[in-house]
């Protein structure tokens, strides 16, 4: 190839670089936002499961005085407690979804 088929085709590769370089750094991106998504998921996991755990160990430690009023109530307000952890992490949680997804929108592969 000589003169301006090189030319032509130098254009072409550059061109064709230049794209693969902004594809590479959307992958990149994408990657990057489902490494935090998959993050914010088993956190959010664990959280969970120490929050039924928490609730399990306050039924087991107040099941002797459950027989009182007094033990209700100090169960009832252990287990709304516990109720409300759950609430926040699931606020939380969407939070980020909503956050993660807004990401997900940002990315561009034109």
């Amino acid at each position: 190839m000589t003169g301006a088929a090189v030319a032509g085709y130098r254009t072409f590769a550059q061109d064709l670089a230049s794209s693969l370089d902004r594809l590479a750094d959307a992958d990149a991106a994408l990657n990057r936002t489902l490494q935090d998504a998959a993050s914010a998921e088993n956190a959010a996991a664990a959280e969970s499961r120490s929050t039924v755990a928490a609730a399990a160990a306050h039924v087991d430690g107040l099941a002797s005085t459950a027989a009182t009023p007094g033990g209700q109530r100090a169960l009832i307000m252990a287990l709304h407690s516990e109720v409300g952890r759950q609430q926040n992490l699931v606020r939380r949680h969407q939070q980020q979804a909503v956050e993660l997804g807004e990401q997900m929108r940002l990315l561009s592969y034109d």
